[in-house]
């Protein structure tokens, strides 16, 4: 008996500590509502447009409580290719790659490539062709 009190306890401290760290873990806190913006380069000049009320949302969606976290991605980020929502800016990939970064941390997001996807067409509707900074 006295064996598996000692397993049941431990398994109980690790699960515990997991959770601790997964809570603490730092994540995207953006509430829905706010308004948005895409930012691309256009030629020779950045262009900042406003999206709908409707596009703000599901950009809040997609970024929204997901985790921050270190990365050294190969592919580039630029402002001139970037979404914000409220004060918080966002890069998008270069490439295709599901991941945006943080302007203010540094910090890497991962996204779905349906996300992705979206983004991608988001930027396609507003602009006029392929503006991947």
């Amino acid at each position: 008996m006295g064996k598996r009190w000692t397993f049941l306890t431990l398994a109980l401290i690790i699960i515990v500590t997991a959770l601790a760290l997964f809570m603490m873990w730092p994540r995207v806190r953006i509430e829905s509502g706010q308004s948005a913006t895409i930012t691309y380069a256009d030629k020779e000049e950045t262009c900042t447009l406003d999206v709908s009320a409707e596009e703000a949302d599901r950009l809040c969606r997609i970024v929204g409580g997901r985790a921050l976290h270190k990365d050294e991605p190969s592919c580039g980020f630029s402002a001139s290719f970037s979404f914000s929502i409220g004060e918080r800016a966002f890069y998008i990939a270069g490439d295709e790659c599901p991941i945006l970064r943080e302007a203010k941390t540094g910090l890497y997001v991962n996204i779905s490539e349906d996300d992705r996807k979206w983004i991608d067409k988001l930027f396609q509707k507003y602009s006029s062709g392929d503006n991947h900074g």
